[in-house]
């Protein structure tokens, strides 16, 4: 056989090669890049309806008639809630109201930001606080407490799922126990909303 058929069968060999490991490559390439486009599929969804009692939001005081007097408010205002009302009799234990949203859904693996204005009363001996919960569980960053100081402010706090389903977000607005002092600062809690976070 001359040199010119030997190269001539060489190329062919090396192109059918070429030809067998591109065939068998190109699959791993498809998987490779459909991955991320299986993953995007999954997308965080929110709907967070303001707090208002027409949005299915509803206040709760335990005990439940220590708030019945007619000073100072406990009321809805610009999608939040105020507490500036005192108690209206000496009672040393926590005092509690809870602000509770209509079932929300959320997704696991997904972190919700929750945005607020809030603004502090120093208005008598008897501090309080708040918290922002989901099903119970207090959301990072997002207490306040009328003992540290007085003003005003915009808290962001990042609740993570751990499951998916429907939960409650609550508004807890807590009077210091351990004190029978009817006299009692207050809390006002105003613009919440909430979002997938980026």
């Amino acid at each position: 056989m001359d040199e010119p058929t030997r190269s001539a069968r060489a190329g062919t060999t090396l192109r059918r090669a070429l030809l067998t490991t591109a065939a068998w490559t190109a699959p791993m390439a498809v998987v490779a890049t459909a991955a991320p486009a299986l993953a995007a599929s999954v997308a965080c969804e929110m709907s967070f309806p303001p707090p208002s009692s027409g949005n299915g939001w509803s206040p709760q005081t335990t005990p439940g008639n220590i708030l019945s007097g007619t000073s100072g408010s406990w009321q809805f205002t610009n999608g939040g809630y105020i507490v500036t009302r005192d108690p209206n009799q000496a009672y040393d234990g926590a005092i509690t109201v809870e602000v509770t949203s209509p079932p929300i859904s959320f997704q696991a693996g997904f972190e919700y930001l929750f945005t607020f204005d809030y603004e502090l009363f120093e208005e008598g001996p008897r501090s309080m606080t708040f918290d922002l919960l989901v099903d119970g569980e207090v959301v990072p960053g997002s207490h306040l407490d009328t003992a540290d100081a007085p003003g005003t402010g915009s808290v962001e706090a990042l609740y993570t799922a751990t499951s998916t389903g429907e939960k409650t977000v609550s508004l807890l607005f807590t009077f210091e126990s351990g004190t029978e002092e009817t006299a009692s600062d207050g809390i006002r809690v105003s613009g919440l909303t909430a979002e997938c976070a980026a």
